[in-house]
């Protein structure tokens, strides 16, 4: 996968916005628990994008919360699909997902 630092280019060109999020708290956490997350993308289709979290306690191992959060792609007010604006970025999430599959 490319490095985070090569996507921050992309944020000249379009914006994300949150449209939903769904939380399921599993288990309690303090706040000295440490707290792993581990973000996975969970569907594109060009004109949005689903992030799913996980979110785990590394000292007993519990998940504290599964959570999702759906954004689309704007760019000058309108949504817009990824592979008309940015297609490098379009393809490098696409093979990103074929990646999670197999």
């Amino acid at each position: 996968r490319p490095p985070r630092s090569t996507l921050f280019p992309y944020t000249t060109l379009f914006r994300s916005p949150v449209v939903s999020i769904d939380v399921n708290y599993k288990s309690p956490s303090t706040y000295s628990d440490i707290i792993e997350i581990d973000i996975s993308i969970g569907k594109y289709t060009g004109a949005q994008i689903v992030f799913n979290y996980n979110m785990r306690n590394t000292s007993t191992g519990n998940v504290s919360v599964v959570a999702s959060s759906r954004h689309c792609f704007v760019k000058d007010g309108h949504v817009c699909s990824l592979s008309h604006i940015a297609p490098d970025y379009d393809k490098m999430l696409r093979d990103v997902m074929k990646e999670d599959k197999e």
